[in-house]
């Protein structure tokens, strides 16, 4: 009898291990595990603006002025970027008196607010910068009109030419004008 019980417990034994062996190279399978750790950096622009803006005189009334003001972008960083820069003045009456002087139309391209309302009022620069490099000089000087309204000479005050700058990265293949269009959300 110890005999049968015995065969009877090897039997039930093997009958289970077989039918458990499958699931422990499955259980194995499920719960087996790898990592690997990839560095990468990823590129990004960082632009600045170089102008020279020696201190000018002050201007007189009803006499034309020419303020010397050369104004270019530089790309600090690790990626080719577009370049675009727009133009102002801190007050509109005294803007409307000034004209850019000696503007490169060879490499910046000027798009009017009115023929592209999406990208108008800003000056593009038509070639990617590479890193390290530098546009072109958009302008090297401001004149204001000798008819300009000289409150600012009479109360003392004085305005600001303010050049404000965007940059974005390169896409291979497309245009300056089809990344700032694909970029710029209407």
């Amino acid at each position: 009898m110890k005999w049968k019980l015995f065969r009877i417990t090897i039997g039930i034994t093997v009958i289970i291990f077989i039918l458990c062996y499958p699931l422990l190279g499955t259980s194995a399978f499920l719960s087996d595990a790898e990592h690997a750790v990839n560095s990468t950096s990823i590129g990004y622009n960082d632009t600045s603006i170089k102008e020279e803006f020696p201190s000018p005189d002050p201007i007189e009334p009803e006499k034309e002025s020419i303020i010397t003001k050369k104004v270019s972008i530089t790309n600090q960083n690790s990626v080719n970027c577009f370049i675009r820069v727009s133009i102002d003045y801190s007050d509109a009456d005294i803007g409307n008196q000034c004209k850019l002087n000696n503007l490169d139309t060879t490499n910046w391209i000027f798009i009017p607010k009115e023929e592209n309302p999406k990208l108008g009022g800003f000056y593009y620069y038509t070639k990617a910068v590479n890193p390290g490099e530098s546009t072109t000089t958009l302008f090297d000087s401001v004149t204001i009109s000798s008819s300009a309204d000289y409150q600012y000479h009479e109360s003392g005050d004085s305005f600001q030419i303010i050049v404000y700058e965007e940059s974005i990265q390169e896409k291979e293949g497309l245009s300056y004008e089809q990344v700032w269009d694909r970029f710029i959300q209407t």
